[in-house]
């Protein structure tokens, strides 16, 4: 079963297979032109790999783009390790998770 479900991850990988979730500003949060930006990417990436059902073990790397920025999670789920793309953009304060 374990072998079926890394087949079926790699294939995805392979296929290019995108997740996107949009993660819009909660309730009082500041908004992204005074909130520092790296600290508001990495929060919005996180929620938002959670509310994909991940647990975030830890971020890898943050890197800025010219729209926001893009921080790379170290994720588990179903006992599966593995790394998350995550693009943030400042103006809409929204996250897109794609699997790598």
């Amino acid at each position: 079963m374990r072998r079926i479900a890394i087949s079926a991850l790699f294939l995805l990988l392979a296929a290019g297979c995108q997740m996107a979730l949009p993660v819009p500003s909660g309730p009082g949060a500041a908004p992204a032109a005074t909130a520092p930006s790296g600290s508001r990417a990495e929060a919005a990436c996180r929620a938002g790999a959670r509310e994909a059902g991940l647990s975030v073990v830890s971020i890898v790397a943050v890197r800025p783009t010219p729209a926001g920025e893009e921080v790379t999670l170290a994720v588990t789920r179903s006992n599966q390790s593995f790394e998350l793309r995550c693009l943030y953009v400042a103006e809409t304060d929204e996250a897109r998770i794609m699997m790598l």
